[in-house]
């Protein structure tokens, strides 16, 4: 039971569930050259958290911006012997603002899915903005490998193929292979895109 739930704590940290463990604060920072997240949350009770997030989505033509108070929220959990799966809604309300100086208030309403074992990782999640002037969305999948099985103390390495699409950014679905490291509280993700797009993600937990 106790190599059960320590490999259940490990696999919530190291995938870094929009809700985590109760009183505890994830920083984010992701960036690609067409868009970024930068955000701060706490998991104020066992299936919620609060916090505040910056968007930027470089759109055809348009650069925008979009700052919002989340609400995030974890509908369904099942736990298996080694497995565990998610579903997290995902919510934002706040302002919105652009290069052309258009600005008003917006939201921002997501869903995700996700299932893990110790070595085996899968995701799927949307993503939708909107303003008086704009609105936009991003379905992700993931599909990720674990070449090994490390402790909490040790260094973790996943091997990740992510799919995305934006049809405001570009007209085809981008492929992006990246390795992720996890090293007790800390992850970070390098990649880049097929075509050439950087990435690059940092979670800290506190």
């Amino acid at each position: 039971m106790l190599n059960l739930l320590i490999s259940l704590f490990l696999n919530l940290l190291v995938h870094a569930h929009p809700v985590t463990f109760e009183d505890g604060v994830m920083l984010k920072n992701m960036a690609r050259e067409d868009m970024s997240e930068t955000s701060i949350t706490y998991t104020f009770a066992p299936r919620l958290a609060v916090g505040i997030e910056y968007d930027r989505l470089q759109m055809d033509r348009l650069d925008t911006s979009w700052g919002l108070l989340e609400f995030n929220a974890l509908v369904q959990r099942w736990n298996g012997e080694d497995s565990q799966g998610n579903i997290y809604l995902l919510t934002g309300a706040g302002g919105y603002w652009d290069d052309k100086q258009t600005s008003s208030v917006a939201g921002k309403l997501g869903l995700q899915a996700d299932y893990e074992t110790r070595r085996f990782y899968t995701l799927g999640s949307f993503t939708a903005w909107q303003s008086e002037d704009v609105e936009s969305y991003y379905a992700v999948y993931r599909l990720g490998y674990a070449p090994f099985v490390a402790g909490y103390n040790d260094l973790n390495v996943w091997a990740i193929l992510q799919l995305d699409y934006n049809p405001d950014m570009r007209s085809e679905v981008q492929v992006t292979p990246y390795l992720r490291f996890f090293y007790k509280n800390v992850l970070w993700e390098m990649g880049a895109s097929v075509r050439g797009n950087f990435y690059w993600q940092f979670m800290v937990h506190i």
